[in-house]
């Protein structure tokens, strides 16, 4: 049986397809097979987190202000999965 050259995944084309290929990955899977996959909300803002980076690098604005302009544009499609609130927490 012969074993199969990997040399080719350590040269630069390799380790750029590599880290293309793992970014890919992770992104469809924050897309659709992530628990938190069917909530509402920027797709942007799910698979990277540049988004919210390009809230609170400039000085004049903040990603925590730009959260209830959010939730008034996305709504709450179900609270309970991801909070509870009770007396016998």
């Amino acid at each position: 049986m012969a074993v199969p050259d990997l040399s080719l995944l350590f040269t630069p084309f390799g380790l750029l397809l590599i880290t293309v290929l793992y970014y890919v990955s992770r992104t469809i899977y924050r897309l659709t097979l992530h628990p938190l996959a069917s909530f509402p909300g920027p797709k942007l803002a799910a698979v990277t987190n540049l988004y919210a980076m390009s809230y609170d690098l400039p000085l004049h604005s903040s990603y925590v202000k730009k959260l209830p302009e959010l939730h008034d544009q996305y709504g709450v499609s179900n609270p309970s999965p991801v909070s509870k609130v009770s007396d016998h927490s």
